[in-house]
């Protein structure tokens, strides 16, 4: 079982190195499609043992953040839209009063009337949407809306911000362990080097050191129980006991 496990490690590196693409759909990446092809036929795997996979595995774009992000967007443009809007509304209503009170003046030459009066009640002239008060009101609800949307923008920049940290912290971890997973498997397929020879004798005598270590504890737990059994003479006794106590119970 173990030596087919180790002769399907190609095709599982192959597999999980495919699914880490789709996932982050960086698949048709030259090095990702490359080496997968090269992991399942065992082909050239000697030269891709000297290529980093750390430098040249690619780095995803995080594709999960992009819809909150132009939410976030969209809402400081409609924000950045009605800061100014109070202003034109004012003015506009100005021009709607100041329009209407000529108008009224010019019909009423001897009535009295404050403008400010007039544009609050219009007299008929000014329509009621154009009044004072109703322009305060209106210019009042654009301001808390302006105030409201500048709070909201800021608490989901913020939290856009620290989504996006906790992804590519997330991710970096995932492309890393997957590139230490590649190394792991093509560091057996070096080409043969001075290097590569000293670290696989080095690997090796670490192993026998291991295999040796536990042999050496196997052999002196075997040494103890087997001084823990009884010997010959101790049985020899034994039985002699158990034989006088059977031949004074027939007496």
């Amino acid at each position: 079982m173990a030596k087919a496990k180790k002769s399907e490690e190609n095709v599982v590196l192959a597999d999980s190195l495919e699914q880490w693409a789709e996932k982050h759909k960086v698949a048709k990446d030259p090095y990702v499609k490359r080496l997968s092809e090269s992991l399942r036929t065992r082909k050239n795997l000697s030269m891709w043992a000297s290529v980093n996979p750390m430098e040249f595995l690619p780095n995803p774009e995080i594709h999960s953040m992009r819809s909150a992000e132009t939410l976030n967007h969209f809402l400081v443009v409609i924000r950045n839209s009605i800061v100014f809007l109070p202003v034109a509304l004012t003015w506009i209503a100005v021009s709607k009063a100041t329009s209407a009170f000529s108008l009224y003046t010019s019909k009423n030459s001897i009535a009295v009337v404050n403008f400010l009066e007039f544009w609050q009640n219009g007299y008929g002239v000014l329509a009621k949407e154009w009044t004072i008060g109703r322009i305060a009101f209106l210019d009042f609800v654009l301001i808390l809306l302006v105030i409201l949307l500048t709070l909201l923008t800021a608490y989901l920049g913020r939290r856009n911000q620290n989504l996006r940290q906790d992804a590519i912290s997330a991710l970096d971890h995932e492309r890393t362990a997957l590139a230490l997973d590649i190394s792991a498997y093509l560091f057996t397929k070096q080409a043969i080097t001075p290097l590569t020879m000293n670290a696989n004798m080095a690997t090796a005598l670490r192993q026998l050191l291991n295999a040796t270590d536990a042999l050496d504890k196997s052999t002196k737990t075997l040494e103890k129980k087997f001084k823990e059994l009884p010997t010959h003479r101790d049985l020899l006794l034994e039985v002699k006991a158990i034989k006088n106590q059977i031949f004074k119970r027939n007496i």
